[in-house]
């Protein structure tokens, strides 16, 4: 799915560049793809769900589509796995899961710090 092959390109770019806010061409192309496709919403919402659960691609990927997309039902998701993390997962998961539930409120800092090029558009 190219969806999936422009996070792991991403990854790669944050990888060779040391810098965050590459993503955001990536992330265009990926939400482009979304805007374009909305009758396989359910299937890109479980595209970003394994793209998590994979652990191969930059958080911040996931972040910055939680917060752009504002789908109900992986908000949901992820904060479920949260609560289940905080019972019983790796402290990481609890970190990083948490920095996700955070992404879907309207106010999320990334948005004007490292992702501007894509929010202020």
């Amino acid at each position: 799915m190219d969806f999936e092959r422009l996070a792991y390109e991403a990854s790669a770019e944050v990888e060779r560049t040391g810098n965050i806010s590459s993503i955001v061409p990536f992330c265009t192309g990926m939400l482009d793809l979304i805007k374009r496709n909305p009758a396989l919403r359910s299937e890109f919402c479980e595209a970003i769900k394994r793209l998590w659960y994979s652990k191969k691609v930059e958080e911040g990927l996931i972040e910055l589509c939680c917060h752009a997309l504002q789908w109900h039902e992986l908000k949901r998701d992820f904060a479920e796995a949260l609560v289940e993390a905080e019972k019983n997962g790796p402290w990481n998961d609890r970190q990083y899961l948490g920095r996700v539930v955070e992404a879907f409120d309207s106010d999320w800092e990334d948005a004007k710090d490292f992702y501007a090029d894509y929010f202020n558009n």
